[in-house]
């Protein structure tokens, strides 16, 4: 009998010690992320008004923008533009961070061309934790 109100003493203490230890710091550090993420959709749909201020909003060669919050680098980041002209603009300071230029028809077999848009990729691919 000892034996069973010892295990079940272990087990109600580890539970406690789980629930605070780990579950709770885990839901807090989520809430506040997302959190983050709201914040940063709305910091990067006012960005996009000022990058298409000129272009019509039903315009087909607008590109869908992208918002994302980093949390390893706890940055928000605004990715959009037009079709062949995207930029990518740090939320929270307002600087570009890249460009590209590429004109699909053009720029296909220009190497230096398609290599700038490779290295633009992999940038965006980095910040938007898409690696």
């Amino acid at each position: 009998m000892k034996k069973i109100i010892f295990f079940a003493v272990i087990i109600a203490c580890l539970s406690v010690i789980y629930y605070f230890g780990l579950f709770l710091p885990t839901q807090a550090k989520q809430e506040q992320e997302h959190k983050l993420q709201i914040e940063c959709k709305k910091l990067g749909e006012q960005i996009d008004k000022d990058v298409n201020r000129n272009i019509d909003p039903d315009a087909v060669y607008k590109l869908t923008p992208e918002y994302y919050f980093n949390p390893k680098l706890k940055k928000c980041f605004y990715c959009g533009g037009i079709v062949g002209a995207e930029v990518i603009i740090d939320a929270y300071t307002n600087k570009e961070i890249a460009d590209s230029f590429f004109d699909s028809k053009r720029d296909w077999h220009d190497n230096q061309a398609l290599q700038q848009r490779r290295i633009y990729d992999m940038q965006k691919a980095k910040l938007f934790d898409k690696e």
